[in-house]
């Protein structure tokens, strides 16, 4: 059962995900059902599941609102004792989210971005990709930042010529 805890711990999603997760790397008899019952006793997962059932009209809800509402509910079980901490959780629940799979896609964020499997020594290489883009993010904008500023001084001296040319010069 400890396995199934620090697993469903990582980020306390449903059975179907911490099956996913375990399957890859350990061999337990009868799985589900033991992710099952954990999740069930599981006291965070209690008191801030959303309740199921059904609900009143038709629509149903977009991918955009589904990750949103995953990701609420996964910070709230992660600071379940210190809710005003929940931003030190983002970093854990952002590499459960990545590394795992996904229904729709059948494989996880990262698999489809980068073309393998993530492993516990692949965090490093997102970490690398996070920096490239980070690194590439600040040099566009310095480049956006001087052009602008190259611009500017341009209309700047437009305007002085323009306002010069209608004045006369000052007798001392």
């Amino acid at each position: 059962m400890e396995i199934i805890k620090l697993a469903h711990e990582e980020g306390h999603f449903g059975v179907q995900k911490n099956f996913e997760m375990l399957k890859k790397e350990y061999y337990i008899t009868d799985l589900k059902s033991k992710i099952k019952k954990y999740i069930q006793n599981c006291i965070p997962c209690i008191l801030s599941n959303r309740k199921h059932g059904k609900q009143e009209g038709m629509l149903h809800p977009i991918s955009k609102e589904r990750i949103t509402r995953t990701i609420v509910s996964v910070l709230t079980k992660l600071s379940i004792d210190k809710p005003q901490e929940w931003h030190k959780h983002v970093w854990k629940l952002h590499k459960a989210l990545n590394s795992t799979q996904h229904r729709s896609i059948r494989m996880s964020p990262f698999e489809l971005l980068v073309g393998v499997k993530m492993r516990k020594e692949d965090l490093r290489l997102l970490e690398m990709i996070e920096e490239e883009l980070a690194f590439a993010f600040d040099e566009e904008k310095d480049q956006k930042r001087k052009a602008a500023k190259q611009e500017i001084l341009k209309i700047q001296e437009e305007n002085r010529n323009t306002f010069n040319k209608k004045r006369k010069k000052a007798f001392v």
